[in-house]
């Protein structure tokens, strides 16, 4: 599903990736002005298949920043 969801992403002309000379830092401010900030807790919405996501609450920020890090990495 995940290289589906890309391929039908890329078809529609949206970004699948951030910008590389953005450290994993400062995503978080941008995050947490995001709609789903509730009480001043990030929630993430998590796919988990097509057609099928998850809203999860409670992610410590040191987890996401290793995530986006690990994504970069990946990506390079």
């Amino acid at each position: 599903d995940t290289q589906r969801i890309i391929h039908l992403l890329q078809r529609a002309g949206l970004p699948v990736s951030g910008p590389q000379e953005m450290a994993a830092e400062a995503y978080l401010p941008h995050m947490m002005r995001d709609k789903k900030v509730l009480a001043g807790e990030m929630r993430l919405v998590l796919p988990l298949a097509i057609g099928k996501s998850e809203i999860r609450g409670g992610v410590p920020h040191d987890v996401v920043l290793g995530a986006i890090a690990d994504t970069q990495q990946a990506q390079q």
